[in-house]
């Protein structure tokens, strides 16, 4: 900005600086409305842990509730080579083969260089699942849920009698790799109960989350003023640095 006299900067800076503060304004109110938006959903909810109290909320049909429950398989399932005794909520089975990848390259005289490797890649994916649940003594459909949280690798040795290794080989370039969700989660989460059932709140499904009924209160009611303060300042600072360069620019 060197065609710009020193008073033209300072003149621009404090523009610069008053369309920041109002920018800030409107991303705090913004953001801070996003929040308390959110914190209201589970501020005036119902909240319970006790089976009898959730049950009425649900026949009632009293709104929103937040729990926390032991969450069980109505008709746990697994596939035909798992010969234990366990079954789940969900196994998810991928086949994978053994494939050879051909790399081709040019050095720098010319001259081609072929390269072959192979890798084990992913062909296809099976998943058994649950129709129902239970959750405190009633029965209600999987597919309402998100159980996503729940679902990890797991060893075919921990799933086939006999077998020693991670996959379970159907020959030499042909495995699969499993992924389960036990029979038996315990999960907080929050649900809307009008109609007499449970519905999600704002999501397509139900999400089921892996933590303590205290843990899931206080991270969804919490203000986050932290984040606030924090992106305030952080913008604070870029203003200053910019009005800065302004007026240092040329000189």
């Amino acid at each position: 900005m060197d065609w710009l006299n020193n008073k033209q900067k300072w003149i621009v800076s404090i523009i610069v600086i008053i369309v920041s503060i109002l920018v800030d304004i409107l991303v705090f109110e913004g953001t801070e409305s996003h929040i308390q938006k959110q914190n209201s959903i589970y501020r005036t909810a119902l909240k319970t842990e006790d089976k009898s109290r959730f049950n009425y909320i649900v026949d009632s049909q009293q709104g929103k509730v937040v729990t926390h429950s032991k969450i069980t398989s109505a008709d746990p399932v697994k596939f035909p080579e798992m010969n234990t005794k366990n079954k789940y909520m969900l196994v998810k089975r991928t086949l994978q083969e053994y494939t050879p990848h051909t790399e081709t390259t040019t050095d720098s005289k010319g001259n081609t260089h072929t390269k072959t490797y192979w890798t084990w890649d992913d062909e296809s994916t099976t998943t058994r699942t649950s129709k129902e649940l239970i959750i405190f003594g009633r029965k209600y459909k999987l597919s309402k849920f998100d159980v996503n949280a729940y679902l990890s690798n797991t060893s075919a040795k921990e799933l086939i009698k006999g077998v020693t290794t991670e996959h379970y080989y159907l020959s030499y370039d042909r495995r699969y790799e499993y992924q389960i969700i036990p029979s038996k989660i315990s999960a907080s989460f929050i649900s809307d109960a009008t109609g007499g059932t449970l519905k999600p709140v704002n999501e397509q499904k139900i999400s089921l989350v892996n933590q303590s009924y205290k843990e899931y209160l206080k991270r969804n009611l919490d203000s986050k003023t932290w984040l606030i303060i924090c992106g305030e300042i952080l913008l604070i600072v870029i203003e200053i640095y910019l009005a800065y360069l302004i007026v240092m620019d040329g000189e």
